[in-house]
């Protein structure tokens, strides 16, 4: 058997996937309830799982977790604590008694929604109005509990209600109903800039119901006035969250890592992941060999942990990749979702994982999703410069349910591991790779001929978007070098694109906000983009959605104008603005530059 499938072998030993069934679980017992003080113990069990997977200077670093303290512009929430039983029933006398109980988090925990505020002493007790029979612009909720069931995102009704004077919020979510409505749904997204609630924000006492409990509920306040009693024994408080991290030493002192996020109530995510990125350490550790690269295993909070490690001492500069392994083998899908590289930092990872990965599991399906840095991927930002892929099955309507669709396959797990620890252990060990020419010529040739097709787009922007695709492809292939010494055939690919171009008419001229858009460079002064607006007075706040979303800002080098950056990141995610979408954005980049996230510069 060839060197080449040494790894697989020995990951596909039975003990390996034993390893992974129980670090899994484990680490979800421990973490089930989301209360921070049972991270300590959790973060010793990580430490301790690392260790015996052979991962050496193995650390728990410390993050403030105060509402405040912001890295990159994402500030950490504060700390949460479920003290004692939460509950929330229907005290309305008509309704039957087996009907009254609408949350228990005896039964389940998440019924108390993280980072929910505490009832007074005593509890609540109010009506319950439904937000679908209300005036959007003005709802009337003054002291009042208010039902949510919208599928769509709450942070700002959340804001909205808390003003208004509303004592406490149900939520429900009805997109996995059909298969599961006796499960809850994990509301974590509540921030009304960023993706969580300051120090500064308002908050009330939130209970998360079932689709079932929510139904009934949603009928009964169309028959008559319904009284709800709640009590929320939840604390508030400046605490700490950790990140664990460890390698295994390889030739170089540079990295290869592996992400994985702690801190969420489902095995499947992302409990698994942490299971999966020590057991490949584990895998290399009973092989014998040392890698070209160093491994290193990163387990922290989802984009927010991450960050706080990586900014701290600049702890990302000798990470050359990375992997991030949230959400892998779980039962919602069976499709293997593979996240490029972003176009702010090609990698050739992209055509490996797919290359290594259906060598061994050809029966297996794969889908592709460009690299958005969404999530754990924020390390491809240019400043950064970490090509980060995610290997992930979609989790679609399962997503942060509690019921069964969420749960770890461990069918796929089993199968599927081999396949993942070989291909990681690979990339990082090999002293060659193969030519990825070929693929960089189709994946440009695809990309043209969907431009060219694309009557959307001006011939302008379909010229500039073929010398984006250009410049990416030559990119994946060019970051070969920084694993194996490599040769490509780079005149194919310029070749392609010359062709191309030369089929374009002449470019239209610019509109009068793209000609100022063009003059214009964003000079950052540190990775990522505006997200908490932390530098920002809280009254003075305004929310805004970038035309590309972070990948606008990860582009942004001091050197592309802001239409280039623009336009760049809309070829990689195949979007197009408006021109009145420019206009606002240059609106909000002045407002940003006011508070000194970064200088606006004439080229």
């Amino acid at each position: 058997m060839s060197e080449d499938f040494n790894f697989f072998n020995i990951a596909s030993n039975v003990e390996h996937f034993y390893n992974i069934q129980y670090n899994t679980q484990k680490l979800y017992s421990l973490e089930k309830r989301c209360s921070y003080p049972d991270y300590d113990r959790s973060t010793q069990f990580c430490m301790d799982m690392l260790k015996r997977c052979g991962f050496k200077e193995v650390e728990r670093i410390a993050h403030k977790a105060d509402g405040k303290t912001a890295s990159c512009d994402l500030i950490m929430p504060q700390a949460w604590e479920l003290s004692k039983r939460s509950y929330l029933e229907i005290v309305t006398p008509e309704v039957a008694d087996y009907d009254k109980l609408l949350a228990d988090t005896d039964e389940n925990p998440t019924h108390a929604n993280i980072w929910s505020a505490p009832t007074p002493e005593g509890g609540i007790t109010a009506e319950v109005v439904d937000y679908d029979d209300l005036d959007p612009q003005n709802p009337d909720v003054k002291g009042k509990i208010v039902l949510f069931t919208q599928n769509r995102y709450w942070g700002g009704v959340y804001t909205q209600v808390a003003a208004c004077g509303a004592l406490a919020m149900v939520l429900s979510k009805f997109t996995a109903e059909t298969d599961e409505p006796d499960a809850v749904y994990w509301f974590n997204g509540q921030g009304n800039f960023g993706w969580y609630r300051t120090a500064e924000d308002s908050k009330l006492p939130v209970f998360s119901i079932s689709p079932l409990k929510a139904r009934l509920l949603k009928k009964l306040i169309k028959q008559q006035k319904v009284t709800l009693h709640g009590e929320m024994n939840t604390r508030l408080y400046e605490g700490e969250i950790y990140t664990v991290t460890g390698i295994i030493p390889g030739e170089s002192s540079e990295e290869y890592a592996l992400l994985a996020h702690m801190y969420e109530p489902f095995p499947g995510d992302d409990a698994l992941g942490a299971a999966l990125a020590a057991e490949i350490g584990s895998v290399l550790s009973q092989s014998g060999k040392k890698p070209r690269k160093t491994l290193r295993a990163v387990l922290s909070m989802e984009l927010f942990g991450f960050t706080a490690y990586m900014m701290k001492n600049e702890n990302y500069k000798n990470i050359v990749a990375a992997l991030s392994l949230d959400g892998f083998t779980h039962r919602c899908s069976p499709m293997i979702s593979l996240r490029m590289s972003p176009v702010s930092s090609p990698f050739f990872g992209d055509f490996f994982y797919k290359d290594n990965g259906m060598k061994l599991l050809p029966d297996a399906p794969w889908g592709e999703q460009p690299g958005s840095l969404s999530d754990d991927t924020f390390g491809g930002d240019c400043m950064m410069d970490i090509p980060t892929n995610w290997l992930y099955n979609q989790s679609g309507v399962y997503h942060h349910n509690t019921g069964t669709g969420f749960l770890p396959d461990w069918v796929l797990t089993q199968e599927r591991f081999p396949m993942l620890a070989d291909t990681v252990l690979q990339l990082i060990s090999r002293t060659s790779f193969p030519d990825y020419t070929d693929w960089a010529a189709a994946e440009l040739e695809k990309s043209i001929s969907a431009t060219m097709a694309n009557e959307k787009l001006s011939n302008r922007e379909k010229a500039f978007r073929i010398k984006v695709y250009t410049q990416y492809n030559l990119g994946r292939l060019e970051s070969v070098k920084k694993f194996a010494d490599y040769k490509f055939d780079a005149e194919k690919i310029q070749a392609i694109s010359r062709k191309a171009l030369a089929e374009i008419p002449a470019a239209e001229e610019l509109s009068a906000v793209d000609q100022t858009l063009s003059q214009l460079v964003i000079r950052r002064f540190e990775p990522g983009c505006p997200a908490s607006l932390a530098k920002i007075p809280h009254a003075e706040r305004r929310g805004f959605a970038s035309p590309a979303g972070r990948l606008f800002f990860a582009i942004c080098d001091g050197k592309k104008s802001v239409l280039d950056a623009l336009l760049t990141a809309e070829a990689a995610m195949n979007s197009q603005s408006s021109q009145e979408q420019h206009k606002v954005l240059l609106e909000h980049l002045q407002y940003l530059e006011k508070y000194g996230y970064f200088m606006l510069d004439n080229i």
